[in-house]
């Protein structure tokens, strides 16, 4: 149980100072990017401002006719309509909006709107990228580079472009009423959908708040558990070193139980002398009373060989004694013989 308490509490250790460690990392790599892109974003605005400047005095030159005030007004209304996140430049997403909703299928991506600024020379600035993964830095046009694109291909494209819009600043002909209907019939349904879009982005920005508000209510929760998980590890902490106090007792207990042992074990050692020495006396005793043993079995043999001896003499003894007494019935019997002899032999005188 403490070994795995200890080995949990270092893992908890090792994984925290780990993760630390790479949040210490991610924060100072992306502090480096965030600088690295400013710096990137500077150098390439500064160099976009002298490329600009250049062009637009190249371009005095080459054209010195002024540019109608309708087409001014009319570009700015339409990069407000489609600048969605307000820095008031067309990046390449809202560009290919604008082409989308002008019924164009060939759309722009970032190399081809990043080669048509440069060489055209148009007015653009650094802005945010349309993709959070992307880590270039993204250029959008100002009002006045789409202006000079719209110069590039013709005012013409722009008249064809605003009616298809249904951008109507600058028209100066001269409208019946039913095309002002239309026009504001057009102009009601834009400002629908304007709203509609409106609400779409009221909509995707308190998602994101909402998003951002559980996003803190996690990090809360998680600074939480981080803390519990910390009290945790000084439980474990304190109970490791209570644990390793009642290790070093049992570590005293132990040396005096092995000490105890030891003496022990010397008495032993001096017990089983005693009875090595009281087992050779025994064994002394034992060869001994073997020998007795066997001189008994050897006297006992020799009583046994007279016993029969005796037994022998007995029986010779017992059978002269029969002969004798068979001889002596034998005698008297002759002698009553010989008595009764007599007696008949006087009678018969």
């Amino acid at each position: 149980m403490y070994k795995q308490l200890l080995k949990r509490n270092q893992y908890l250790e090792s994984l925290v100072v780990t993760q630390e460690k790479d949040l210490l990392d991610m924060e100072m790599a992306k502090t480096e990017s965030n600088q690295t892109m400013q710096l990137i974003r500077d150098e390439l605005s500064r160099v976009h401002k002298l490329v600009v400047s250049q062009c637009e005095v190249n371009q005095q030159k080459e054209s010195p006719e002024t540019r109608p005030a309708w087409a001014v007004m009319a570009v700015k209304s339409m990069v407000y309509r489609f600048d969605l996140d307000g820095d008031y430049l067309l990046s390449v997403g809202e560009m290919n909006n604008l082409k989308k909703t002008l019924g164009h299928t060939t759309l722009y991506t970032d190399d081809t709107f990043q080669a048509l600024i440069t060489r055209y020379c148009f007015d653009s600035q650094p802005c945010l990228p349309s993709n959070s993964n992307n880590n270039r830095v993204a250029v959008g046009l100002t009002p006045e580079g789409v202006m000079q694109l719209y110069e590039t291909l013709g005012l013409e494209s722009l008249e064809q472009d605003l009616k298809a819009l249904g951008i109507y600043i600058g028209r100066t002909d001269d409208c019946t009423i039913s095309e002002v209907r239309d026009i504001i019939s057009d102009l009601e349904v834009n400002f629908k959908a304007c709203n509609e879009s409106r609400a779409t982005l009221r909509a995707e920005v308190d998602e994101k708040a909402r998003a951002v508000g559980r996003l803190r209510e996690n990090l809360v929760e998680a600074t939480a558990q981080v803390v519990q998980h910390r009290e945790e590890c000084n439980v474990a902490i304190n109970s490791t070193k209570r644990l390793h106090d009642e290790m070093e007792a049992l570590q005293e207990k132990h040396e005096n139980y092995v000490h105890s042992n030891v003496v022990s074990k010397a008495e032993m050692v001096g017990s089983q002398d005693a009875v090595v020495e009281m087992r050779s006396l025994l064994e002394a005793q034992i060869s001994e009373t073997e020998m007795w043993q066997r001189h008994c079995w050897e006297l006992q043999e020799q009583l046994s060989a007279i016993m029969e001896s005796c037994s022998a003499h007995k029986k010779d003894l017992w059978k002269a004694k029969d002969a004798k007494k068979a001889e002596e019935r034998k005698n008297m019997l002759l002698y009553m013989q010989l008595q009764h002899g007599k007696k008949h032999v006087q009678v018969e005188h």
